[in-house]
Parts: C-alpha cells; structure tokens; sequence
C-alpha cells in the first residue's frame, strides 16, 4: 500500500488555496509503478530520491495518509476521514439541532487535528522529567517533625 506522509505546505504561484507536498512511501514495485503513472509529473523531494504527490494540506501533519488509486490510474492522497467528518456534521445539523452540530464539529474536528505531542513539547517534558528529584523513600514511616 502507497502511503502519504506530509512534507510541506506552500502557496501555488497563481494564488489560491495553499497546497501541501507529501513524500511517498510503500514497496519497491508500488513506488515503480507510482512513478511510471505520475510520467512527467513525477517530481522528487530535496533529496532526489524520495518521490512525492502533491494534494490539499492535511488535518494532522502527523498522520501518514493512504494513497489511492482512481480507475484513470491517477494516484490521490485519501482524506476519506474528512468526507466522513463532514457526513456526521450534516447528519446532526439535519437530525439535530445547532447546539448538536457545533458539538460535534468541535469533536470531529478535534479527532482530525490530532492529539499529537509536538517535538518540542516532548523534549521539555523529557528535560524535565530528567532533571526531577528522584522520589522519597517509601521504605520508613513518616514521622512528624521534631518540636523545638
């Protein structure tokens, strides 16, 4: 299975909404064929190596996103779980009520997101777990303190 795993966001030179570039990944014959499809299309990332298909931004950078392949052979990044999202929303604006719905725009808008520790916050918190004072001894009864 081809795999989709974001790379970058820009803006297309002729305006408009901005776009992301995604690396692609998957076996040896999957990548072949991704890159006889894709022809003069086919571009690379910085490395020259690694091919890439570009699509809209994604929801979470850090989800690796399936790659499929439409009935023309042309290869797209599969945001399915948006579709779906946006399904669920339009099911509760309808059978609901707006109070319902912008709950769970909220919810579903949150599972999209992520809840991904972002490298820097994961360094703070191994920082500082490293620089905790090690716990009390457990082994002695605690004892109030001395009156002096």
């Amino acid at each position: 299975m081809l795999t989709a795993k974001f790379l970058n966001a820009y803006s297309p030179k002729a305006g408009g909404n901005k776009r992301a570039r995604y690396t692609v990944s998957g076996s040896s014959a999957e990548l072949e064929a991704y890159k006889a499809a894709q022809g003069s299309y086919l571009a690379f990332d910085d490395d020259g190596v690694t091919p890439i298909i570009y699509a809209d931004c994604p929801m979470d950078e850090s989800i690796t996103y399936k790659i499929n392949i439409l009935p023309t052979g042309r290869y797209i990044v599969d945001f399915s779980s948006i579709t779906a999202a946006a399904g669920a929303i339009e099911n509760a604006e309808k059978r609901g009520n707006d109070r319902l719905a912008n709950e769970v725009a909220r919810l579903q808008a949150q599972r999209l997101s992520g809840t991904t520790v972002t490298p820097s916050a994961s360094s703070a918190l191994q920082a500082a777990v490293a620089s905790a004072p090690e716990p009390a001894s457990l082994d002695q009864p605690i004892a109030p303190s001395a009156k002096k």
